[in-house]
């Protein structure tokens, strides 16, 4: 270890209240008094608190990170769930065409239905929410 090292290191030791980890035997203090040419600067020193913020800084990037993939894991699952919706529909909206070719509009059914579907767009609109309510009514225990 040079002699700047060893100055660095005793400065360091001060500077954090701890004994120091070398000493200097008197015969090398006569030769280590050194004028730095420029300041020593403690702030510049590795202490805990710069390594704290290094460590910081290291877990909010990890943070950050995660937070990305949640939010990635999040939309993929909105677009799964919308997928399957739309399945859900597309399905119910077949159901509901071949429920309509096969009701009889003078029966008391299709006499209902008529009147039913008077308050939607179409009659296949009415169709899928009557098919709807009576799955889930079915499925209610």
């Amino acid at each position: 270890m040079n002699e700047i090292d060893k100055l660095l290191q005793e400065v360091k030791a001060e500077y954090q209240g701890q004994p120091e980890t070398t000493q200097v035997q008197p015969s090398q203090q006569r030769k280590t008094q050194v004028t730095p040419t420029k300041s020593v600067n403690p702030v510049n020193i590795a202490t805990p608190a710069s390594q704290n913020t290094g460590i910081d800084n290291l877990l909010a990037d990890l943070g950050q990170e995660y937070q990305e993939q949640d939010r990635q894991q999040e939309i993929a699952k909105q677009q799964e769930l919308k997928r399957q919706q739309q399945k859900r529909k597309a399905a119910l909206e077949q159901t509901a065409r071949k429920w309509l070719e096969q009701i009889d509009p003078h029966s008391d059914e299709g006499l209902w239905f008529t009147e039913f579907a008077y308050a939607y767009d179409s009659q296949l609109a009415a169709a899928i929410d009557y098919l709807s309510a009576m799955q889930e009514t079915k499925q209610k225990p």
